[in-house]
């Protein structure tokens, strides 16, 4: 055991309450990237739409993409329609009409300020407070 601890509980305590709020700091900070105001609904129909923007950019048909992507032309109008597809479809349509990469790199894992329980105590460098009257 820890002699400091031993001596005094309640600062052990609140030093270990120190470390679990930078913890869960760092944890909401990171899921806050992640927060999103689409809906998956949403984002489908959205992502059908841009497809279909560039399709029609492109001057190319729903025939004319279905061939070149290699999907077949009721799978590719079922998206447009509604936005369902397999992931393997979208990435075939992408790559036809621009995109892959760049949901790729989209998708890459964000990193995190600390890699290890130990980093994170490491930072705790919040100045102590004094105790006691000013003069």
């Amino acid at each position: 055991m820890n002699h400091c601890a031993a001596q005094n509980p309640q600062k052990s305590a609140a030093h270990k309450n120190d470390i679990m709020i930078a913890i869960y700091t760092e944890i909401c900070y990171t899921e806050a990237i992640m927060i999103s105001l689409l809906t998956p609904a949403k984002a489908q129909l959205q992502l059908a739409e841009n497809l279909r923007e560039r399709r029609l950019a492109m001057g190319l048909t729903q025939a004319g993409l279905a061939a070149r992507s290699g999907v077949a032309l009721a799978t590719l109008r079922k998206f447009e329609r509604t936005g369902a597809a397999s992931i393997e479809t979208l990435l075939k349509l992408l790559t036809v009409v621009g995109g892959l990469e760049e949901v790729i790199k989209a998708t890459t894992p964000i990193e995190s300020e600390f890699s290890s329980i130990d980093e994170v105590i490491k930072a705790d460098t919040k100045p102590k407070r004094k105790i006691g009257w000013r003069s």
